[in-house]
């Protein structure tokens, strides 16, 4: 036996966006977290017509982390590389390495200028200290989600300076 209770959702921006449609049209939410779903979740809003007249909404909720984790974990980007997505709050919604799901970033310049509206290039420490990395950063258009992808300057360097060791001897050897 299944219980089954009403509840009001005409506040709902996924409803009232919905109600705005025409058939075969869907509504995609923002990233966003409640009471009720404490994960970062997503939903996709369709209204339901029957000979021409809006009968009802639809609606699906998924985790973020359920629809962009293969995405995110396939994701190759040479050898040192790793990308990310961080949510308003300044959390890492999804990361290649599960562990740093939830870390909170919020301090970094790179999440502050995400969510100012802005898309950049800087250049930093790794988190290890060690490493100078290339971050790469961006607000992802018609989301509240931004996107980092990281990489060492070693590992983006390498080719140019490959370049400059077979090059180098010849200019060397042509001037002389």
């Amino acid at each position: 036996k299944r219980n089954y209770y009403a509840i009001d959702v005409s506040d709902q921006e996924w409803f009232n966006k919905a109600l705005t449609l025409k058939n075969g049209e869907s509504y995609v939410s923002k990233v966003y977290t409640s009471e009720e779903f404490p994960d970062v979740m997503l939903s996709v809003s369709q209204p339901i017509y029957y000979n021409g007249e809006l009968k009802g909404i639809i609606s699906i909720y998924s985790k973020v982390q359920v629809i962009l984790s293969e995405l995110i974990s396939e994701q190759s980007i040479g050898k040192s590389g790793q990308c990310y997505l961080v949510s308003p709050e300044g959390k890492i919604l999804l990361h290649m390495d599960s562990q740093k799901v939830g870390k909170d970033i919020s301090g970094l310049y790179s999440y502050k200028r995400i969510f100012q509206g802005y898309k950049g290039i800087i250049t930093g420490q790794c988190e290890d200290g060690e490493k100078l990395m290339r971050k790469v950063y961006m607000p992802i258009e018609s989301t509240n989600i931004g996107l980092v992808v990281e990489l060492s300057t070693e590992e983006i360097f390498k080719p140019v300076k490959e370049m400059q060791n077979k090059v180098l001897p010849i200019l060397i050897g042509g001037l002389f």
